[in-house]
């Protein structure tokens, strides 16, 4: 091992200590604490990923436009579902319905094509299509 691998092995060993103990405090409803380690982690590395994770924090804290500001420039299909789920929480039902209608529109063209691009779960598309139908309705 040598003395320039250590910072990486070191910071990717927080990283991995902080994504814990955020999800352990999601489980056990301590959103705050939550928040706060998501802070530090997306302070340590921030990626779509880390902005995700602290959104959710935000969005389980009942802050929703906190959770919806941090969404809003990222790209990934996870970010764009909490983004609509933010917006719908927060009676912008017209910007959750046009982010959702997009969404709706690349799962349709991936349906068409044979090879999958998205490769997204079972469990994803339903609740996506469930939360098309909130802001449908």
């Amino acid at each position: 091992m040598s003395i320039e691998t250590l910072p990486q092995q070191f910071d990717d060993s927080v990283a991995t200590l902080l994504r814990q103990a955020i999800y352990l405090s999601l489980d056990h409803n301590i959103p705050e604490n939550a928040v706060f380690l998501a802070e530090r982690l997306n302070a340590h590395a921030s990626s779509d990923d880390t902005i995700l994770i602290l959104a959710t924090a935000h969005y389980r804290a009942g802050n929703f436009h906190s959770a919806r500001q941090l969404l809003k420039p990222c790209q990934s299909l996870s970010c764009k579902i909490l983004y609509a789920k933010c917006c719908l929480q927060t009676q912008l039902l017209q910007e959750a319905l046009c982010i959702l209608s997009d969404l709706m529109h690349i799962l349709k063209q991936d349906e068409k094509n044979s090879k999958s691009n998205l490769n997204i779960p079972a469990v994803d598309l339903a609740s996506f299509h469930y939360l098309y139908g909130e802001a449908l309705r």
